[in-house]
């Protein structure tokens, strides 16, 4: 269970760095930014065994 926490944070990371790089005109809007973290923290603990 750990290495597939683990594996998916890896994914979310790279996810993370993608939609941070190719789109930042969107951090430019909070409401966005603020949905996009609450999305990520949702599908984290969904996965996250200490949740």
């Amino acid at each position: 269970m750990l290495l597939i926490t683990i594996s998916i944070t890896k994914t979310l990371l790279f996810l993370h760095k993608n939609y941070v790089l190719r789109f930042p005109k969107y951090l430019r809007n909070p409401e966005i930014v603020e949905n996009y973290h609450f999305l990520l923290l949702r599908i984290f603990s969904c996965y996250t065994p200490f949740a």
